[in-house]
């Protein structure tokens, strides 16, 4: 398996503008020129990356160097003058990618209060302040829900949840973390590592928990915010580079998409439960029962009375008797599922993964180990590139038609 090509750490020209003076900048640039110079700086950008051109960082040219503007909109008029400048750079444009991203503050309410939503189309950022304006009903609105742009973030159940919550559609999702996991980065990197291996650019996440409804907003926070659509927008080019060659790009499209449409939905009840009395008296829903005392409840094996009242928090007692109807309904792992067939699986699992150096987490879950266990096949809704690589090599396992064995010091299927 190919590995990722790195370059050195590319060079960056941070631009600030207000829309007002990007918009008379633009205009002129256009007049003087008489060309599309973003254009022609994209072509040289994407050229530049096909040769895989190292640059060198004590001896800069002006042509190293990515200029990206970067604006941040305060009020409605301000929105819709960019809304109005950005259907002008893509028109008639193909592959468009928008990186975006958001900043929330969430300390005392069950939804997350949004601040601030970045994104950056071809070397442009725009920071929206959501303080002060919405981009429900705008031309920004239509980009996310626009199935032929990619849509990159990194991590994105949150940015996605915050976003369904103010009811903007997203749609064509790449999440670089789910992308990573199928080019030997692991589960669950994270931005800055991601950015790291990739772009050799270190970046420091001190402002990662500042307060964003403060307002001002402060300048350091506004290049923060700035700088996480800004790498995101060139890592997704060499992702998808990589992702392409291996065959995968759609893998982690289909991943992001699947992870988008069921997020929430393996909730147990008492979650639930949990969640709605959260929402109803506007905290976190941890505020309400502590997470650990949470799987502590779950993990009860013949719940009663007793049990429950020393687990649940006092202030909820006049609940007792719906937590432990929740809880007695609640299914429990079988007691004849044999240990020794689900520690196979789960090593055919282990071997997949090596071959494959995708995370076995992302191959085959507990719950899916669980029920091949139970069952001896495999479930309707292992589909797509888990059948393809995990599902007809289970199948065929469990018929009795291949076995492990060892091949050069290493455990295959055969």
């Amino acid at each position: 398996m190919g590995s990722m090509n790195i370059l050195n750490a590319p060079v960056y020209s941070l631009n600030y503008y207000n829309i007002d003076e990007l918009l008379k900048r633009e205009n002129q640039t256009e007049s003087e020129n008489n060309i599309d110079t973003n254009d022609t700086q994209i072509e040289n950008a994407k050229e530049c990356e096909a040769n895989l051109k190292e640059v060198n960082t004590n001896d800069i040219s002006n042509d190293d160097i990515k200029n990206i503007n970067i604006t941040f909109l305060q009020n409605k008029s301000e929105l819709l003058q960019a809304c109005q400048f950005i259907k002008t750079i893509i028109e008639n444009q193909t592959d468009l990618v928008v990186a975006f991203d958001t900043e929330f503050y969430r300390r005392k309410t069950y939804w997350p209060i949004l601040c601030l939503i970045q994104i950056r189309i071809k070397d442009f950022v725009f920071i929206i302040d959501c303080q002060e304006i919405s981009i429900k009903g705008t031309f920004l609105e239509e980009i996310f829900s626009n199935e032929d742009i990619v849509k990159v973030c990194h991590a994105c159940e949150q940015d996605i949840a915050i976003l369904q919550s103010e009811n903007i559609e997203i749609n064509n999702c790449f999440d670089s973390q789910v992308g990573a996991m199928f080019v030997k980065f692991g589960h669950a990197i994270s931005y800055q590592d991601l950015i790291d291996k990739i772009l050799n650019v270190k970046i420091k996440k001190e402002f990662q928990d500042s307060n964003w409804n403060l307002r001002p907003i402060p300048q350091h926070l506004i290049e923060y915010a700035a700088k996480d659509v800004i790498y995101l927008y060139d890592c997704f080019t060499k992702l998808k580079k990589t992702l392409n060659s291996l065959g995968r790009f759609s893998w982690a499209m289909s991943e992001t998409e699947r992870k988008i449409n069921t997020r929430g939905k393996n909730k147990t009840r008492l979650h639930k439960w949990r969640d709605t009395i959260a929402e109803e008296k506007n905290i976190p829903p941890s505020w309400l029962i502590d997470n650990k005392v949470m799987h502590s409840l779950c993990c009860l094996s013949n719940p009663c009375l007793d049990s429950v009242k020393k687990l649940l928090p006092k202030k909820l007692h006049t609940d007792l008797p719906h937590v432990l109807e929740i809880l007695k309904a609640m299914p429990k792992n079988k007691s004849n599922i044999d240990i020794t067939k689900s520690s196979v699986i789960s090593l055919v699992v282990r071997i997949i993964s090596n071959e494959e150096l995708i995370p076995p987490s992302l191959i085959c879950d507990s719950e899916t180990i669980r029920y091949i266990s139970c069952h001896m096949k495999v479930p309707e809704h292992l589909t797509g590139w888990r059948y393809e690589i995990f599902g007809k090599k289970i199948e065929t396992f469990l018929k009795g038609k291949s076995k492990i064995g060892m091949k050069y010091n290493r455990l295959v299927i055969k």
